[in-house]
């Protein structure tokens, strides 16, 4: 999803992580700040391409959230929720061009395990069949391992 980064400027704005001392920190943060709200997701843009979120219309809507006094746990569940259904939204693009039916949850992100259950269960909703890491993480090790087979297969082939 290339968004930990996102993770780390809405903890950051939230106040929950400005100095991170491991990875992942301010997106662990988030997440535990998340867990428990009631997953409304903000009102902005649907996506007008594959993949393509409204970062800067997400970043002020958790700024105007901030401005009125809103719970940062709400706040973070808000984000959460957002990028679930924003994510949804363009796997249902890329459904709809290809006919692909299969979502693969992969990446770093999916350590975090509220967007993990959020957008396992929203793509189940909209009748996706899903792949899921089971026998390894799906932070960069994992991403590496799979690259490592790909060489050896190539070099057998």
């Amino acid at each position: 999803s290339s968004c930990g980064r996102l993770f780390d400027a809405v903890a950051a704005l939230l106040g929950l992580c400005d100095e991170i001392t491991y990875e992942a920190q301010a997106a662990v943060l988030l997440e535990m700040a998340a867990t428990g709200y009631p997953a409304d997701a903000y009102q902005i843009p649907a996506p007008e391409d594959l993949g393509a979120i409204a970062t800067s219309a997400l970043i002020r809507q958790v700024s105007d959230d901030l401005r009125q006094g809103i719970d940062k746990g709400r706040i973070a569940a808000r984000f959460h929720a957002t990028l679930v259904e924003h994510f949804v939204a363009a796997a249902g693009m890329v459904r709809q061009k290809t006919g692909i039916e299969y979502a693969a949850l992969s990446g770093g992100v999916f350590q975090n395990a509220l967007f993990f259950n959020r957008m396992h269960e929203r793509l189940q909703q909209e009748g996706f069949s899903l792949i899921c890491h089971s026998a390894t993480h799906p932070n960069d090790g994992g991403l590496a391992l799979g690259q490592a087979v790909i060489a050896g297969h190539a070099q057998l082939h």
